[in-house]
């Protein structure tokens, strides 16, 4: 049971600190794709594109992480000295999951409305995003055996956040290469009409 709670000590910090930068990237990419015009860039699509960011959106929506990293690292810290290290770093991760997930599953309707949802989603991935620092950073010092290696832990748990910030732009660069679909299936022009 120890050696299981040694590795979620250094797993945890490791992945969270992956999630903060992964997560903070990838809205500007979401929005820049939101932006094109079923995904053309060029001079012909006009008019905003697919989903036209509102001019509210523009000012707010990238903001709403940090405001909610601020209350994640107020809060989630003294959460990690009532609640336990690990159990406030489980809630923080979660917290994270959720904004992540609500805001791919969330959105519907106007463009103005899923902006709106978006932004509530990321101001809860933002209070995980900012939990993660205090508590990762004192459960990384924690792990320590008395070895002397408390930071090189500290500094190996932050060090994710490089990888982190990297994997969305490697996500999307693959995504872009996926070969779109098109109506020629065989090769030789037309597709077939559809049977009767």
């Amino acid at each position: 049971a120890q050696g299981a709670a040694a590795r979620f000590k250094a797993f945890g910090p490791a992945l969270g600190n992956f999630s903060i930068q992964y997560n903070l990237s990838c809205a500007s990419i979401a929005i820049a794709i939101m932006q094109t015009c079923s995904d053309d860039t060029s001079d012909a699509c006009k008019g905003g594109g697919d989903y036209p960011e509102p001019e509210w959106a523009k000012y707010l929506l990238l903001g709403t992480v940090f405001a909610g990293a601020v209350v994640g690292m107020l809060g989630m810290g003294y959460l990690g000295d009532v609640m336990g290290r690990r159990a406030a770093l489980a809630l923080t991760l979660s917290f994270t999951v959720a904004g992540s997930v609500g805001s791919a599953l969330l959105p519907w309707g106007s463009a103005g409305a899923i902006y709106a949802t978006i932004a509530v989603c990321r101001f809860f991935m933002g209070v995980g995003v900012g939990g993660i620092y205090p508590l990762s950073a004192t459960a990384s010092a924690e792990s320590s055996s008395g070895d002397g290696h408390d930071c090189k832990r500290v500094g190996w748990a932050f060090f994710w956040q490089v990888p982190g910030g990297m994997a969305p732009y490697l996500v999307a660069l693959a995504l872009l290469s996926i070969p779109k679909p098109t109506d020629d299936l065989f090769g030789g022009g037309d597709a077939p009409p559809p049977p009767p």
